[in-house]
């Protein structure tokens, strides 16, 4: 049976790029707004040129936030940036941030073909810029998953318990 991980499989160059997209959803309540594509990937442009991130055609580093974020190095990279927030990323790891207007960060699967699926995710809050964070898993306009993250730190894992059908080119979103 084939596996997918998002970190491992995190494209340097494409988006979408196998099964993996990122991108976003509008502000406010409705986590089944409409998916936009992230336009391009830039390196964090001061010290810490091993975190990249895409981005949308209204975002750069430092404003707005919203992307999807990827450490490059085998290593956790503490990112301090000039107004003293910090975020810790984890080696290899892929993060997700809101935007500063409440639209969501999101990354999608797509499933390749008619299947039965499990789904295995860790969410972690990073960024010491919010006390809170929602995280999110929404299938077929569905919320799967609804969970608050109470700052840095704070981790919450979901895992189905038994696998559930997906037919292809079905999305599976990941909000933030």
């Amino acid at each position: 049976m084939p596996t997918w991980s998002l970190s491992s499989d995190f494209s340097l160059i494409h988006n979408p790029s196998s099964v993996w997209s990122f991108g976003s959803k509008p502000a406010g309540h409705h986590v089944t707004g409409m998916f936009s594509l992230f336009t391009h990937l830039d390196p964090e442009p001061n010290d810490y040129s091993e975190i990249i991130a895409w981005f949308g055609s209204d975002t750069i580093w430092y404003t707005h936030w919203l992307g999807v974020y990827y450490n490059t190095k085998p290593m956790n990279i503490i990112l301090k940036e000039p107004n003293t927030n910090i975020m810790t990323f984890t080696a290899n790891g892929v993060a997700m941030h809101p935007g500063d207007d409440g639209r969501f960060s999101v990354v999608r699967f797509t499933a390749p073909k008619d299947g039965n699926y499990v789904l295995d995710t860790t969410f972690t809050h990073i960024h010491n810029c919010a006390l809170h964070s929602g995280v999110y898993i929404v299938y077929n306009n569905l919320t799967l998953w609804e969970i608050g993250l109470a700052g840095p730190g704070d981790s919450k894992s979901f895992k189905t318990t038994d696998s559930f059908t997906v037919r292809a080119n079905e999305p599976i979103d990941l909000l933030v």
